[in-house]
């Protein structure tokens, strides 16, 4: 599989390349059909499109739930839901003509930066060593920051369209390598100390099985999904979801 060539771009990337010595991910080529097959030939500066990140996106959801899925469901809630979802999954049935045209419209860089921006957020809250880890060995590391680009924003060229080397630099996270998160969680059930300490003041406030606001979701739903329990936030009170936005 071709690597993308090591190019400076002001305000994204450090490097676009993937180490000589750095294995691909497995999830990559894992599945029918693969993310990414090891066989074809890529060009790794051909433009990308919304679709191509979508699939990659929710490819490297389904390779990180089965062993950190509250984690998973932390990122997929970042990007589906809220009051400026980016992504929306679903696939019409039958697949509509517009639906088709939206997947071919060109990935604008600010786009890439907005869907992979939950997932580094959430795996450095998770694993930050192994995260800065990912990022060196992928030659997309920056001092002071947790994401595979500059923290600059003068020179961010976030209309600029992104490329296939692009995205693969992006999502190159080895996931089989993340280590097992298990925070602190005092009394048993189920929700880490600190996210009911920063939520509620306490651990023993409120149970796992209590809906505050309410909004249809209990605490141990609003905690898998990355939800604010104190706020109605849950697709249950109705929530507004668009194809993708762009930084």
């Amino acid at each position: 599989m071709p690597l993308p060539q090591k190019k400076l771009i002001p305000g994204f990337f450090i490097a676009l390349t993937i180490a000589a010595l750095a294995a691909p991910p497995l999830w990559w080529s894992a599945g029918d059909p693969p993310v990414i097959d090891p066989a074809a030939a890529v060009n790794n500066k051909g433009p990308a499109n919304i679709g191509q990140a979508k699939h990659m996106a929710k490819s490297a959801l389904d390779a990180l739930r089965p062993t950190h899925p509250t984690v998973a469901n932390q990122i997929e809630a970042d990007l589906t839901q809220g009051a400026n979802p980016i992504l929306d999954f679903t696939v019409p049935n039958p697949k509509t003509p517009e639906w088709q045209e939206k997947q071919k419209a060109p990935l604008l860089i600010g786009q890439l930066k907005a869907i992979a921006d939950p997932f580094y957020t959430r795996l450095h809250a998770a694993a930050p060593t192994w995260l800065e880890a990912e990022r060196t060995l992928n030659g997309t590391n920056h001092p002071n920051s947790i994401f595979p680009w500059t923290t600059e924003t003068t020179d961010d060229q976030n209309k600029g369209i992104a490329n296939i080397g692009q995205v693969k630099a992006v999502f190159s996270l080895r996931f089989d390598t993340l280590p097992p998160v298990n925070p602190l969680d005092s009394d048993g059930d189920g929700l880490p100390d600190a996210w009911e300490i920063a939520n509620f003041g306490s651990i023993n406030a409120y149970g796992a099985t209590a809906d505050i606001e309410p909004d249809g979701a209990t605490n141990l739903t609003e905690h898998a999904l990355g939800l604010n329990p104190t706020k109605k936030d849950h697709p249950n009170v109705g929530l507004l979801a668009v194809n993708v936005r762009a930084n």
